[in-house]
Parts: structure tokens; C-alpha cells; sequence
């Protein structure tokens, strides 16, 4: 191994410590909201400026896992939607324990480190839409209670197909520019889910009467949501790859 070489796995074993640290850093174990966010946002830097994702040897020694996420029967329909879209931009499959309607639980499965992001992401959208939600649910609480739950309910279906949107142009953005070690990575999931048998839906859920003011209200809150670095609306300049 040459100088340069070493100097070069050395430094991209660095990242990946750096990575794993950054990832580590979760409310859970003691940062702050906005410590956490940060933190990812700066794992997928580093992840894309190394590359850490698309080394076909590195995929092929990748471990395949999986996230089980509780739902929240309030935010579960608008959560399902976003987390569709935030397993098509990482790579990672998403599914629910049941149809849409009665599922209790999400899972996201794919590549480790893929999943984690994943995870991130829908931590990072599901936090936004509760702090809006909460705030325009203050703005109309002096309409009567089934006004309101529609309002709600119409304010997070707006937000969600906001994010929505700009996770499919990022994930657009990011098919524009793959490799075929993408179909390598595609065949590793498919192969761990045939192994484990099995069967699942993609969480989907029905449209419901809808709130059209409280509706674009929620777009407008979706549309300033910091999802990744370089990203509020438009597509990323750094990419989640």
C-alpha cells in the first residue's frame, strides 16, 4: 500500500468513526433536539464528501438491519406518507404491521447505516409537524371541536405533501446522479427480506375530507423545513447518497 493510500483509508476510517459518533447523538442519550439534528445533518456530509455508501465492497460487508417505529395514531397517516418517500430518498424499504388505517407499527429496513438516516429524517419531519401543528391548533381554538380536528388534520396533510414532494425532488436528484452499485445495494434488501418470508404493506391511507386554507397552510409550514444541508424547497446541493 502506497503512502497516498494509507493516507487516504486512514482518513476515511476516520469518517466512519466520526459517523458512527455523530449518530450517536440522539435525544435519547442526552442531546438536545437541535444537537441531534445537527449531528445528522453532519453525518450526511460526511457520508457523501467520503463516499461511505457507494463503495460496492463496502455494501456487499454492510449489515442489514431494521427500525421499528411506534405510530402515533394522530400523526400515523401523515407520518406513513413522509416515511415512504424517506425510504425511497435513502435507499431503505418501508412498511406498516397492518393497512394504513389500523397499522401500529412502521418499520424501516435496509442497509445500517441507511436506516439510521432514515430514522433521522423521519425524527427530524415528525418533530416539525407536531411544533406547527401545535401552533396552528392554538390559532383556532375558538372553533367548535370537530372544526378543529379537520383544520388539524388538513394543516399535517399539507405539510406532509410538502415534504413529501421535496423528498421525491431529492430522491430524483440522487437517481439522476447513481451508479449501478445502487442495484447492488437493491439486491442485498431484496435478498434479506425473501430470506426472513416476509409480507407487509406499504402503509398507504385514504384521503380525507379536506380543510383547503388549513391545507395550504401546512404546505407553506413543510416548505421551511431544514431537511438536510443545502435543502429548504429546492434540491440539495449535498445529497443524502
Amino acid at each position: 500500500m502506497t503512502d497516498s493510500e494509507d493516507s487516504k483509508r486512514k482518513a476515511r476510517d476516520s469518517a466512519i468513526a466520526k459517523v458512527k459518533a455523530l449518530l450517536a447523538k440522539t435525544v435519547e442519550n442526552g442531546a438536545t433536539e437541535a444537537e441531534a439534528i445537527a449531528a445528522a445533518q453532519k453525518a450526511a456530509e460526511l457520508m457523501a464528501k467520503y463516499d461511505l455508501s457507494t463503495s460496492e465492497f463496502d455494501i456487499r460487508e454492510s449489515e442489514v438491519s431494521q427500525q421499528d417505529r411506534p405510530l402515533d395514531p394522530v400523526m400515523r397517516p401523515h407520518a406513513i406518507r413522509v416515511a415512504i418517500e424517506i425510504a425511497q430518498l435513502t435507499g431503505a424499504r418501508f412498511w406498516s404491521d397492518g393497512p394504513g388505517a389500523a397499522a401500529r407499527v412502521g418499520t424501516f429496513f435496509g442497509i445500517t447505516h441507511e436506516v439510521e438516516i432514515a430514522g433521522y429524517l423521519l425524527d427530524i419531519c415528525e418533530g416539525a409537524m407536531r411544533r406547527e401543528v401545535a401552533a396552528y391548533s392554538r390559532q383556532t381554538a375558538l372553533f367548535v371541536k370537530r372544526k378543529r380536528e379537520r383544520m388539524a388534520y388538513s394543516f399535517l396533510e399539507g405539510m406532509a405533501s410538502r415534504l413529501s414532494s421535496r423528498l421525491r425532488e431529492m430522491a430524483r436528484a440522487r437517481r439522476s446522479t447513481g451508479t449501478s452499485l445502487v442495484v447492488v445495494r437493491d439486491e442485498i434488501i431484496e435478498q434479506a427480506i425473501k430470506d426472513e418470508n416476509w409480507k407487509f404493506s406499504d402503509g398507504r391511507i385514504g384521503l380525507r375530507d379536506t380543510d383547503l386554507n388549513s391545507f395550504i397552510k401546512g404546505q407553506v409550514a413543510g416548505d421551511g423545513v431544514s431537511i438536510v444541508p443545502g435543502m429548504r424547497g429546492t434540491a440539495p446541493s449535498e445529497k443524502l447518497r
